[in-house]
């Protein structure tokens, strides 16, 4: 709860606004899902960005996966289909702080 003061979270603003407003920022979009996407690790997160998380049920938007310049799938092991949306969000932050801290763009 210490970062929502600090942290610009969009809520409530239809998904084009959304990528309109990245795009005129000259933010990257990465969506975040469940099969086909780069490893955290492998995804270019060293800059400003826009990570889109959606719900554990349905994920980001087809719409939104599809505006977006990248995708991140987290690899998983085991038999578990999905990551709890905050843990998903919480995985690619701490790998962005990572990349930021390392000077990777």
């Amino acid at each position: 709860a210490g970062s929502i003061l600090r942290v610009p979270v969009a809520d409530g603003v239809t998904e084009e606004a959304l990528v309109a407003a990245a795009r005129r920022s000259g933010l990257s979009l990465v969506a975040t899902t469940a099969g086909g996407g780069a490893s955290p690790e492998q995804a270019r997160l060293g800059g400003a960005c826009v990570v889109l998380v959606g719900s554990e049920a349905h994920g980001v938007p087809t719409e939104l996966v599809r505006a977006a310049s990248s995708s991140i799938t987290i690899p998983m092991e085991g038999s578990a289909e999905s990551l709890n949306a905050a843990v998903a969000g919480a995985l690619v932050a701490f790998e962005a702080a990572r990349q930021r801290r390392a000077g990777q763009r």
